[in-house]
C-alpha cells in the first residue's frame, strides 16, 4: 500500500483503515494505542525525520501504527503486514530492532524515554535529532521520571519528547514546556 504522496489527512485515514483491515485477523492488536498516535508517527516520518535522525515508540503496544507508516515509505512491504504477528511473521505485536526503520525494540512501558536520552547524548556532536513518542500512561512509571527529571540537566537540545494521549491517564491537556 504506497500512499506516501498523499496529504497526512489521507494517509493517516488509510492506515486507520490498514489497522482496521489488519485487527480482522489477528487478536493481539492494541487499536486505540495505535490510533493515538497515527498523526504523530506520520508527521515525523513524512516531514520531520532526517535519514540520519532516529524515531523511538517508546509505546511498543502501538509497534503496528509504526509499521503502516513504514509501509506508506515502502521500507516494510504488503505481505509483511498481512502476515503481522503470525508465527512466520518478522512482525511482532512488539516492534525489535532488526525490523527495517526501527531504530530501538520497546515493550515494556517506560524505557523509551531513557533509551532516546542516551541515543540523543551520543548523537548530539553528530548533530542528529532523536524524537521518542511516549504515552500518557508511561507518565507513571518511575524510569519515565528519572529520565524526564535528568534530561534537562544534560542540556539536550536533539532531543524532542512527544506524548501520545489517550485521555484516559491523563485528566487534561499538558502544558508545553521547552527550556
Amino acid at each position: 500500500m504506497k500512499i506516501s504522496n498523499r496529504t497526512s489527512f489521507e494517509r493517516c485515514k488509510n492506515y486507520r483503515l490498514r489497522l482496521l483491515e489488519i485487527s480482522q485477523k489477528v487478536p493481539a492488536l492494541h487499536l486505540a494505542g495505535a490510533f493515538s498516535c497515527l498523526e504523530i508517527l506520520d508527521s515525523l516520518y513524512h516531514n520531520v525525520k532526517t535519514k540520519e535522525d532516529v524515531i523511538i515508540l517508546s509505546k511498543g503496544h502501538a509497534g503496528i501504527a509504526q509499521y503502516v507508516v513504514l509501509e506508506s515509505l515502502g521500507i516494510l512491504n504488503q505481505m509483511d503486514l498481512d502476515n503481522y504477528s503470525t508465527p512466520n511473521s518478522k512482525l511482532g505485536v512488539h516492534p525489535t530492532s532488526d525490523i527495517p526503520g526501527i531504530y530501538f525494540g520497546t515493550g515494556s512501558l517506560g524505557h523509551g524515554l531513557n533509551i532516546a536520552i542516551g541515543s540523543a547524548i551520543v548523537r548530539m556532536k553528530m548533530n542528529q535529532k532523536v524524537f521518542v513518542v511516549i504515552s500518557d500512561g508511561e507518565l507513571q512509571e518511575g524510569s519515565t521520571w528519572e529520565g524526564i527529571l535528568n534530561a534537562p540537566a544534560l542540556a539536550l537540545k536533539n532531543l524532542t519528547v512527544i506524548i501520545a494521549s489517550l485521555w484516559v491517564k491523563l485528566p487534561k491537556p499538558i502544558p508545553i514546556y521547552s527550556h
